[in-house]
């Protein structure tokens, strides 16, 4: 009799515990097949592989596990560019058809946030696979302490590992929100997907990162300033008004953070890598928004002037684009106010490339650069997704 009840005690709790696991398991399991089928899960590795190895297209466009930090920086590993751009998500529009044939150009734009970061990505790469030329997109407000502290944070961290699958699951929950508002169906998912593209946000919305590293950038539902592929700038306007998330006001810039970039320079002149600096731009209209603000944004119309000379002291070349209207594009070659297109980065190339020595060495042919740029009817794009 003892034995049974025990027996029944136990088939008991199992059942109980098999009630409570149940919901639980069919939630991940449900978010799970989602980031698996859309190939969120694709080990970097891999999908580095499929890059490198294809003439076509393979974009990797992740929407909720995004390792690009350390995706930028193990392709740069594997691929050994001549020529590397580095910075934020300003810099991911130079391709590498702006270079001449044979020169390998990979575009780690995304893989800095600050200043620090640069310095962090740079440390990794050996003396044997280190690039020639590297082009350095510095954020104004990577100098404004108001905005970049200068804390430590976890970059070695995001540079030497892929997203875990803890954080992976994580995001099941963003799965489930962005299913049910309609952002992408089942249906969309298992049509579009094809084994040349990874994530749900390149399935989606045709938004990812080519072969070369840089970015393709269709359409995103959640930025208010692109709407239907036409650039408003409301979103930055509010920013500017309050004072908030990368338009924080300052009347003077870090001297830390410019010490931080003195010794990057310093560290690249030692290791004989060419810098081209540059601050990247930002709308006609936002720029003077800005300069109308007076004292306020005093330190980032003071930066210039402070990088010119630093630059010039380490023998290497510096531009200043912070008015997109500098480089010859009208607003409408934007995505939004603080990001410039593809096409208008091919106008800064071509001027940087013009002045600068080294860097014209590794550009392709400028009679050919500029006749594309004119026959580009589109305001954002130059060249199609599979030309690299």
């Amino acid at each position: 009799m003892g034995k049974r009840t025990r027996r029944g005690d136990l088939a008991l709790f199992a059942k109980k515990l098999l009630m409570l696991a149940l919901p639980p398991a069919l939630f991940f399991s449900l978010s799970s097949y989602v980031l698996v089928v859309a190939g969120e899960m694709v080990p970097v590795g891999k999908l580095i592989d499929a890059q490198r190895q294809n003439d076509t297209l393979v974009l990797y466009g992740p929407a909720y596990v995004y390792p690009d930090k350390y995706y930028k920086l193990e392709s740069v590993l594997a691929g050994r560019p001549d020529v590397i751009a580095l910075g934020s998500s300003r810099v991911m529009q130079f391709r590498s058809k702006f270079f001449k044939p044979g020169t390998v150009f990979f575009n780690a734009g995304g893989a800095a946030g600050s200043i620090r970061h640069v310095r962090r990505f740079l440390a990794r790469i050996p003396a044997a696979g280190q690039p020639k030329v590297l082009l350095l997109g510095l954020d104004p407000y990577w100098f404004n302490a108001r905005y970049d502290h200068g804390a430590e944070d976890d970059i070695d961290e995001q540079l030497s590992s892929p997203s875990s699958a803890a954080k992976a699951y994580r995001a099941s929950y963003r799965v489930y929100a962005d299913y049910f508002k309609r952002k992408f169906t089942m249906k969309e998912l298992l049509e579009k997907k094809t084994s040349a593209v990874f994530g749900l946000n390149a399935i989606i919305n045709g938004n990812g990162f080519r072969n070369d590293g840089s970015y393709t950038f269709a359409k995103d539902p959640d930025n208010p300033d692109d709407a239907d592929g036409r650039t408003t700038f409301t979103n930055v306007f509010d920013r500017i008004d309050r004072g908030v998330n990368r338009f924080e006001y300052n009347k003077e810039f870090s001297p830390d953070a410019v010490k931080e970039l003195r010794e990057l320079l310093g560290e690249c002149a030692a290791r004989k890598i060419h810098v081209v600096g540059f601050l990247p731009p930002f709308a006609h209209v936002v720029y003077e928004k800005m300069r109308a603000m007076g004292e306020r944004y005093q330190y980032l119309f003071d930066l210039p002037a402070v990088f010119a000379k630093l630059f010039e002291s380490s023998g290497f070349a510096f531009f200043d684009f912070s008015d997109l209207a500098s480089t010859g594009a009208s607003d409408e070659e934007t995505t939004d106010g603080f990001h410039a297109s593809e096409k208008a980065y091919l106008r800064l190339f071509l001027m940087m490339a013009s002045r600068d020595p080294v860097l014209r060495r590794y550009a392709g042919d400028p009679d050919y650069l500029r006749t594309r740029l004119r026959q580009s009817a589109s305001p954002r794009t130059v060249f199609a997704n599979n030309e690299f």
